[in-house]
């Protein structure tokens, strides 16, 4: 390793030197023998920038010099880095020059840039304050912080923590960084609250939102986006969309344990239009001609009147007669009983000589005189489900 000697020393620093000049020092020596002078002057030019670099740690800048990117220069006893190739461009006054070095490396295309990267500047393990890794120490002791969507500058202005947004400015340009101006806001933490701060939130893992000055826990329960759910209401409420759909028009409900959204039935639930095919069967006594049958219909409770229909045909030893000459067709209306208002059953039966006990069948018809049928009312099938 070179071992550093008399840096602080020029040479002929008392002697005579005497300038060879420009054309000399781009030619250099020939064929003649310099002056002891002219040779001194030269060893004298280089010990003289070497101290130089030795005491001010940077050259003076030189219009005249082709810095690269990353150069420095001291001008008015500022050093700054060109952050582009230039010549004559004043650092006082042009872009192309920053009071800082950028560092960084890239690595290789797969490779992050890490920037400058300290490591164990003061290695201390315990969490006292023992030293510190970076120290700024200035009136205002600032980090910008740059990037495409606009530019930061944070910092400790007059003791405040405070951030001042800068806009598209990379370069300081003077701007105010009071807290008077509009781009500059406090930094508040726990030790700095704004007026009328709150404490930290409780760390409990609830979910808490500021209200008059306090904490209060907020719940985010929400429905996902397609549950559908039954409101006894005219409209749907906000946030809610009215099905449209069949589905949703008149049906009745009906729970079940397997998958629900499933749909059947073919007839209306309010009409109730619909009788469901059945029989009743009596009893007759020992009758030899034609006859009337007084017939007691249980039809259950009814709300409203309404009238039953009902066809007789003679049943004897197991055969169906038909109605034939001499055999008059009777009809009677009968009153029902149980039921909640009066009402009447039409029987329109037909029958026929025969002796001993028999029965007569009775085909139950709708109100429109149409053959009863399976009543299928259109229904959707529903889950009872509970929340978490």
């Amino acid at each position: 390793m070179t071992v550093q000697r008399n840096v602080e020393l020029v040479w002929a620093s008392s002697g005579g030197t005497t300038d060879p000049g420009g054309t000399k020092y781009i030619a250099g020596w020939v064929s003649e023998i310099p002056t002891y002078q002219n040779f001194n002057y030269v060893l004298q030019d280089h010990s003289k920038n070497i101290l130089v670099l030795a005491e001010q740690g940077a050259y003076q800048w030189q219009d005249d010099i082709n810095y690269h990117v990353g150069g420095w220069t001291m001008l008015d006893g500022i050093i700054r880095y060109a952050t582009s190739a230039n010549v004559n461009n004043n650092p006082n006054t042009s872009s192309n020059w920053s009071y800082t070095p950028n560092y960084g490396e890239e690595q290789d295309n797969t490779s992050d840039i890490r920037g400058l990267v300290l490591t164990n500047v003061n290695d201390r393990n315990a969490s006292t304050w023992d030293g510190n890794d970076v120290t700024i120490d200035n009136a205002n002791s600032l980090i910008g912080l740059n990037s495409t969507a606009g530019n930061l500058v944070i910092g400790n202005v007059d003791g405040d923590l405070v951030v001042a947004d800068m806009g598209a400015v990379v370069v300081p340009n003077g701007a105010s960084l009071s807290l008077a101006a509009s781009n500059v806001n406090y930094i508040y933490h726990s030790g700095n609250l704004p007026a009328g701060g709150i404490g930290e939130v409780p760390n409990d893992g609830k979910t808490y939102g500021r209200k008059f000055g306090t904490w209060v826990e907020i719940s985010f329960d929400t429905f996902p986006a397609g549950t559908k759910m039954i409101f006894a209401q005219v409209a749907a409420p906000v946030g809610w969309t009215k099905d449209g759909s069949d589905l949703a028009n008149n049906r009745m409900l009906r729970l079940v344990q397997g998958n629900g959204g499933g749909t059947g039935g073919i007839h209306s639930c309010t009409l109730m239009d619909k009788v469901p095919a059945h029989k009743h069967l009596g009893t007759s006594g020992n009758n030899n001609a034609s006859h009337n049958h007084s017939v007691d219909i249980n039809s259950g409770v009814d709300s409203i009147n309404h009238t039953h229909h009902y066809v007789f045909t003679e049943v004897v030893g197991g055969n169906q007669l038909q109605a034939g000459p001499g055999y008059a067709v009777q009809k009677t209306n009968i009153a029902g009983s149980g039921v909640s208002a009066s009402h009447k059953h039409r029987v329109a039966g037909s029958t026929a000589y025969a002796t001993g006990v028999h029965q007569h069948s009775l085909n139950m018809l709708d109100n429109a005189g149409v053959d009863a049928v399976d009543w299928k009312p259109k229904y959707a099938d529903c889950i009872i489900c509970i929340a978490n």
